[in-house]
């Protein structure tokens, strides 16, 4: 007790310190929009109550002798012992509850006293029987769980399934027990990892340490603990099983008093932070002020000799590195997707056609937890592929980096089943007559964001990992030039702001930023040469914009957009210039979409979905032959109509793009001008937009073709020549305008701007102003699709005020 109270003096003033800068950190960052980068949607969080295993398991106790009990495991990641299951049921407290923290768990004996042999101080003690004896075991398979400072647990089991299982959720205990509370960001969590760094650094130890496991205190009791074991080592023992019990009565008073001095420090933490958060929100900005003058001065003097030390001694290994993070987790996640895959498929052949919500949901639940052992086995290797790292950068966090692996890649998994239920049901309530299409649509839907999001979780392992491991290294080598300066550059901080800025942070930030810019190029050039499925950025915008249009109920941001939203997203074009040519606007955005949408559903022939749509590699462009088209004069508007296009949107210029938005979207040529003037008579352009020409004979491509009405082919075939026919049956009359009371009313605006009555056309010649008629209207579809890709892409809902009154 005495020796820890000492140690965690030192510790307690840095981790005052770091508390008040990580609070202040916190409430700056709540400032800053934080962006969503996960398209699965996550379910909620269990509760610590929730029953995840339970079963009987034969315990060894410490009477030496073999006692069935029901063994639990809850949510919490701890095992709980019960005299029996019905003690269970009652709600009687455990026998005994174990917090396996950093444990390793074995199968044989011999791997079990191999592994208790390292942790005894006399290697030339006389053989010692801690387990219990293979003869006599009521079972074929003993399960032997080592724990560091703490006696060991044993179990047997009668079966070698019913060992598997367990052996299963022991390993789940362990790593979630090690990492749950280091993954949290709070700001005690921050604080303590920020001040436990300081702490080992001011001893001199920079080296990443393979004991950064569980809680706060239990961490800090390890450290203790590692300084005693030299000490607990001396004294002479009768044997192992005495010497083991003196560790572990040791480990148990250190861990208690250090629970009693955090839980005291974290308490004055709060209070004071509370107190002085109205001065913090209030002196923000001068605080960030003087944290930036004092960044940039140690910038000044700290990044030349640290960007001259990543590019001698760091960079020329972080290729290699990566390399040897990429297999083994890449392995793991793409097996991953491949058992998702089965598992949607077998509950697709399970499901039968019919659209029976009740038997579906009930089939949706086998979609739960998927043992995911052999994926796990392939992040596992990593310390294998990695060994050359231990030597040269004293890396030894092996442990903590594969548990961390493993648990992202288990929340992706259980992400997957609650998209794809929450997508098929959803799909169901609106059409319940195709189960079939329904599940199958669901199932690419949450592959591709899978793909999505297993880029973005595993290029966010990659980043961080070699952080880890080069990072230490770098600080020490760098610590014998800056160390002895660092404490001048406080005279940059003002006094009222010393607690919220700390000049070792910020030196530290500089180096982060250094090497952070070196390992960015090596992972960036990995997805762009598409190792391992990794997704450039250019890709994932384009991957995740058209992964899904339709989002579950009470999703979170980062989930797809909304059903109702644009149907293809891009980014924002200027104004087509075919607003200037005589078309009015037709519906309503959603109006449109909705024709859209009913009239490929008539048609079967309509865009592939979404989600279903294949995706163009980042390095490929499209490319288009049409002829670039000759801007018109632009005359010089008046002041009124200066003032009016001041406020309306700036696409329209007098240089318009050769391929117009329109054409973007749908892939089609540009429109003869034919189509646009039913009479033939050159089309009316408005200030500012260019012009469209007419193009060749057979001009129209298929996509086109295919949209006509029944007719409609021939008027494709026939070209120019075609068009003049179908103007001298509706009449010749220029500015002849035609309308249709159920349709979108178009006008071909004519150089006279007298208004002119369309003539009644004869029954028999009806059919080709409606072919007209009909792709004009789709001209008008397309405009009002880009329009609200446009405003969603730039936020701007406003209709362009010029374009209204064309």
């Amino acid at each position: 007790g005495g020796h820890a109270q000492s140690e965690l003096e030192a510790f307690r003033l840095l981790y005052r310190k770091e508390y008040s800068v990580e609070f202040y950190n916190q409430l700056r960052q709540e400032l800053v929009q934080q962006k969503e980068d996960m398209l699965l949607k996550q379910r909620v969080p269990r509760q610590e109550e929730e029953v995840l295993f339970e079963g009987p398991v034969l315990h060894f106790e410490d009477t030496r002798k073999w006692k069935e009990r029901y063994v639990v495991v809850r949510a919490s990641y701890s095992l709980e012992c019960h005299d029996s299951q019905e003690s269970f049921r009652k709600g009687a407290p455990p026998r005994q509850t174990l917090l396996p923290t950093g444990g390793t768990v074995v199968t044989t004996e011999e791997r079990y006293i191999a592994l208790v042999d390292q942790g005894f101080p006399d290697s030339n003690s006389l053989k010692e029987d801690l387990a219990p004896p293979v003869v006599g075991m009521p079972g074929q398979f003993p399960v032997y769980l080592h724990v560091p400072y703490r006696l060991d647990t044993y179990f047997c089991l009668t079966q070698e399934a019913k060992q598997a299982s367990f052996l299963y959720v022991l390993h789940d205990c362990i790593r979630h027990q090690n990492q749950d509370f280091l993954r949290k960001g709070s700001v005690e969590v921050r604080a303590f990892l920020r001040a436990l760094q300081l702490w080992q650094e001011e001893k001199g130890r920079y080296e990443s340490w393979d004991m950064l496991l569980g809680s706060d205190a239990q961490v800090l009791a390890n450290v203790i603990m590692a300084e005693l074991l030299p000490k607990l080592k001396a004294k002479k023992t009768e044997g192992k099983r005495t010497w083991f019990a003196m560790v572990e009565e040791a480990h148990g008073l250190v861990l208690e008093c250090v629970q009693q001095e955090l839980s005291a420090l974290k308490d004055a933490c709060r209070t004071s932070a509370d107190q002085q958060e109205g001065l913090l929100r209030s002196n923000m900005d001068q605080i960030h002020s003087s944290k930036t003058f004092l960044q940039n001065k140690l910038t000044a003097r700290v990044s030349g000799p640290a960007e001259a030390h990543c590019s001698e001694h760091v960079q020329p290994h972080l290729g290699y590195i990566l390399e040897g993070l990429m297999g083994p987790i890449s392995l793991g996640f793409g097996e991953a997707r491949l058992m998702a895959e089965a598992m949607i498929d077998q509950l697709c052949q399970d499901v039968q056609e019919g659209g029976v919500t009740g038997d579906l949901k009930q089939a949706l639940t086998q979609l739960g937890p998927v043992n995911l052992q052999s994926c796990y086995q392939h992040v596992s290797s990593l310390e294998e592929q990695l060994r050359e790292t231990q030597q040269r950068f004293s890396y030894t966090g092996y442990k903590g980096l594969v548990h961390s692996t493993q648990i992202h890649l288990q929340q992706l998994m259980t992400s997957v089943a609650y998209t794809f239920e929450l997508l098929l049901l959803k799909a169901l309530e609106d059409s319940p007559e195709n189960v079939a299409l329904a599940m199958e649509k669901a199932k690419q839907r949450v592959l591709k964001q899978y793909d999505y999001d297993s880029s973005t979780v595993r290029k966010k392992i990659f980043q961080k990992a070699l952080l880890d491991i080069t990072f230490p290294s770098m600080k020490k080598t760098l610590a014998s030039t800056f160390k002895a300066e660092l404490p001048e550059f406080d005279q940059y901080i003002f006094a009222e702001h010393a607690d919220f800025v700390s000049v070792q942070n910020v030196y530290e930030d500089i180096l982060l930023q250094v090497l952070e810019r070196e390992i960015s190029k090596v992972v960036k050039e990995a997805a762009t040469m598409q190792k391992y499925n990794l997704f450039s950025e250019i890709r994932r915008d384009r991957f995740s914009q058209s992964s899904l249009y339709i989002t579950p109920p009470g999703s979170a941001p980062s989930s797809p957009a909304r059903a109702g939203g644009s149907l293809i997203r891009r980014p924002p074009h200027p104004a087509s210039p075919l607003l200037g040519n005589g078309l009015q606007r037709g519906p309503s955005p959603v109006q449109a979409q909705s024709s859209l949408q009913e009239e490929e559903g008539e048609s079967g022939q309509g865009t592939p979905e979404p989600g279903l749509m294949p995706e163009p590699l980042p390095d490929q462009t499209e490319e288009r032959s049409e002829p670039v088209a000759q801007s018109a004069p632009v005359t010089q508007p008046s002041s009124d109509e200066q003032e009016e296009d001041a406020s309306t949107s700036t696409g329209r210029t007098a240089e318009a793009c050769s391929e117009s938005p329109a054409e973007m979207l749908l892939g089609v040529p540009r429109v003869p001008e034919a189509l646009l003037s039913v009479s033939g008579a050159p089309a009316a352009t408005t200030e500012g937009a260019a012009p469209i020409t007419a193009g060749p004979p057979g001009y129209l491509c298929e996509e086109t073709a295919a949209f006509l009405p029944s007719g409609g082919e021939q008027c494709a075939a026939a070209g120019g020549t075609g068009m003049e026919e179908i103007s001298q049956g509706a009449g010749a009359s220029e500015g002849t305008t035609a309308h249709d009371p159920d349709l979108t009313e178009v006008k071909a605006v004519s150089k006279d701007p007298q208004p002119v009555v369309a003539e009644n056309v004869e029954p028999g010649s009806a059919k080709a102003p409606d072919c007209v008629k009909e792709i004009r209207d789709l001209v008008v579809e397309v405009i009002e699709v880009e329009e609200v890709v446009q405003r969603c892409s730039d936020g701007s809902g406003a209709l362009v005020d010029g374009q209204k009154s064309a």
